[in-house]
């Protein structure tokens, strides 16, 4: 069977972001399973300066509609900037919409603060969904609190909750995202 294409956004191109110790941390634990491709697909290499309307051909945003065509599912690392998500991921997001259609998600937040992104995942919840992609049903998120603090020297998580949660969320993001190709195709 051929591997799910499965990468991992890094959802900020903000100067001295954390949250891409949360997106290097995923990875790592994607690439554990034989049964998925993965990459890490950072926002600030789809910087498209404004809005382009996704029913409109534009070479600025062909590599990122063509990454989104070929994946099976995601996880989005999304860092809560006042209350809400990063400007520049829905830039990036908007480009595209076809794309997306019947795709699991795991959604990450991140802060600085003791939430781990909570706010700024309600919103971003919502919008994943109008698109089209499919968030892990019942509230599933994965929180990353106090980030700075999070993980180790060596990049290892110093969370016993998370380290026990992310393989449990990523083998239902394989099972719906195997069923949901399948559906596609």
């Amino acid at each position: 069977m051929q591997k799910l294409f499965i990468p991992v956004i890094l959802g900020t191109a903000r100067e001295g972001r954390q949250s891409d110790k949360v997106a290097r941390f995923l990875l790592e634990q994607f690439k554990l399973s034989d049964q998925v491709e993965t990459e890490l697909v950072d926002v600030k290499d789809h910087l498209f300066g404004h809005t382009h309307p996704s029913w409109e051909e534009f070479e600025i945003t062909k590599p990122w509609k063509e990454l989104a065509s070929r994946m099976d599912g995601a996880v989005f690392v999304v860092p809560e900037y006042n209350h809400s998500f990063p400007g520049e991921l829905k830039i990036m997001l908007d480009s595209a919409l076809e794309e997306y259609k019947d795709k699991p998600v795991i959604l990450a937040g991140v802060s600085s603060g003791m939430f781990g992104g909570a706010r700024g995942l309600v919103d971003f919840t919502y919008y994943a969904t109008r698109l089209g992609f499919r968030p892990l049903s019942g509230g599933d998120f994965l929180n990353f609190a106090k980030v700075g603090e999070s993980f180790n020297e060596d990049g290892s998580i110093a969370n016993e909750y998370i380290e026990k949660k992310v393989p449990e969320l990523r083998d239902i993001l394989i099972k719906q995202a195997e069923v949901l190709r399948a559906l596609r195709n």
